[in-house]
């Protein structure tokens, strides 16, 4: 049903938008635009927290914006307003160059799904969104990736290194970088919120550093998907998990201590001088007789690099049988002895454990 629209003639008129899918004022949306001419600001009511609000910079950086052809448009004035079932509405921008945008909200229970499309009349697609979230004075980040600080590895643990699990004053890069960690477009606000962008679009997320008041967050692609989760962090982290899906439990013997060495030889005598008697490696053999012998548990052996033909032998699935001999039956063996192997790799710059 579409509803009334105001005119984007009234002088300093103010439109308040409402998706009112339950009884609840949580998640409650309102889009608010003084004349056609000014930014528009959109405002989530989080009753668990400080609401959240989407709002302009200044005169010259808005709420919502999108790139096309490197000129970024930022959305202005009121959307007109489509009702399209209970639990959504699409709200549509018409632009200056014919073009329209529309904002299409989902609303589940603490969940709020946003999505960003622009229609163009000569048929450029949008190449980047933007939208920048207001942010309290001692608000605090986490997540998006498991490192202190973005890039290279030993940036973590540099000397004087103040940040820690909080994110604030620093800027995230949703891409593959030069160091080991991994990557995922969701953060958490003490203010309430989860933020998570669905898709595998490059991107970034500025907590606050180039502007003290805002997370600045922009996304590459033609449209920008993205959820509001609501509650406390366990009730944000549950229903993310759930969206994204949940991990399964890793087996029982996963939790155990595990045997560990970076390098295998197979040796005519063990390390006090008598003889080896056994057909399997050397090295591997020991390790296991000797936490046996003082008590160790341990339910997963890892053998690190080589283990393949060459001194440095890996990743192509061939086993070095002169330095693992019937390394069928010593796998045998130590499944009898109640632990894993495992196997370490290295494929294109990723670590990877193999077990067998």
């Amino acid at each position: 049903m579409k509803k009334p629209v105001l005119t984007r003639t009234c002088c300093l008129a103010i439109l308040i938008l409402l998706l009112t899918v339950s009884c609840s004022k949580k998640g409650m949306v309102t889009i608010e635009a003084e004349n056609p001419d000014s930014f528009p600001v959109v405002t989530i009511s989080n009753p668990d927290g400080k609401d959240i609000v989407i709002k302009p910079l200044g005169e010259n950086t808005g709420s919502i914006g999108f790139e096309t052809g490197g000129q970024i448009t930022w959305l202005r004035g009121a959307p007109e307003e489509t009702i399209t079932g209970e639990n959504s509405s699409v709200f549509r921008w018409t632009l200056k160059d014919n073009g329209s945008v529309e904002l299409t909200l989902t609303k589940s229970t603490d969940e709020l799904n946003l999505k960003m499309k622009y229609m163009s009349e000569n048929g450029n697609p949008a190449s980047r969104w933007f939208i920048n979230i207001d942010a309290e004075a001692d608000e605090y980040f986490t997540g998006a990736f498991e490192r202190v600080v973005d890039g290279p590895q030993a940036n973590s643990w540099k000397k004087g290194i103040e940040t820690a699990m909080n994110l604030r004053n620093e800027i995230v890069v949703m891409k593959v970088q030069p160091t080991v960690s991994a990557y995922s477009p969701f953060y958490l606000s003490s203010s309430g919120y989860g933020f998570f962008v669905e898709g595998t679009w490059p991107g970034q997320f500025d907590f606050c550093k180039s502007d003290p008041s805002t997370v600045k967050i922009f996304f590459e692609g033609p449209d920008f998907n993205f959820n509001y989760y609501l509650g406390t962090p366990m009730e944000i982290v549950k229903k993310h998990t759930l969206v994204t899906g949940p991990p399964f439990v890793p087996p029982r013997w996963a939790f155990g201590p595990w045997r560990w060495r970076d390098d295998h030889n197979n040796n005519t005598a063990y390390f006090d001088g008598s003889s080896v008697d056994t057909p399997y490696n050397a090295d591997v053999v020991e390790d296991v007789l000797m936490m046996q012998a003082y008590g160790i548990p341990c339910t997963a052996y890892w053998i690190d690099r080589p283990w393949g033909p060459g001194s440095f032998g890996f990743d192509d699935y061939l086993i070095d049988y002169e330095r693992f001999p019937e390394f069928e039956n010593m796998i045998t063996w130590l499944n009898g002895k109640n632990m894993e192997l495992m196997l370490w790799m290295e494929h294109k710059k990723i670590n990877l454990a193999m077990r067998l």
